[in-house]
């Protein structure tokens, strides 16, 4: 008769099975720390392509009033609403507001502000920006006029730039 060994029952032992949950742990801990960092960072680039998109458009409606009307008409543009220059709507824009919007509205939600003049973002997450603790940030057009050095003329422009003092980030 020949002497078996006898076999353990398959599976794993608590401690292997203790060790393997603690690799998970640590694998999915690592997984939503960069999970969050990429939504942060979708979110910083969707901020920067919206105003870069603005920005554009804002030269193209300035140099077509330039061309059509002059200084005054470039000067009505830091009173419009800069969506109203897109082709599309953004996805995630609210609308316009007197003053600050309803407390409802979403956060990663566009609005302009026709008290202030201005187009204004709530972001998802304070930290996606910076670590300041202002609750949005805020866009305004702006007409420029400088005293042309070469002819003694008045050089004129229009910028779309961050509002200093409302932002939690800085875009440029």
């Amino acid at each position: 008769m020949t002497n078996r060994p006898t076999r353990k029952p398959g599976g794993f032992s608590r401690f292997e099975f203790a060790v393997a949950a603690a690799l998970f742990g640590v694998l999915v801990a690592v997984f939503a720390g960069r999970v969050w960092y990429y939504q942060a960072e979708a979110e910083r680039v969707a901020v920067k392509q919206l105003v870069g998109t603005v920005r554009i458009a804002l030269q193209v409606r300035a140099a077509q009033l330039l061309a059509a009307g002059g200084e005054q008409a470039l000067r009505q543009l830091a009173d419009e609403n800069p969506i109203a220059w897109l082709s599309h709507k953004p996805t995630n824009y609210a609308g316009e507001y007197d003053g600050l919007p309803p407390a409802g509205l979403p956060s990663g939600s566009w609005f302009f502000d026709r008290a202030d003049r201005s187009l204004v973002y709530l972001p998802h997450r304070d930290e996606s920006f910076s670590d300041e603790t202002s609750r949005f940030l805020k866009f305004k057009v702006k007409f420029l006029s400088s005293p042309s050095a070469s002819r003694g003329n008045a050089a004129q422009g229009v910028v779309f730039d961050q509002v200093s003092g409302q932002a939690i980030m800085n875009i440029d």
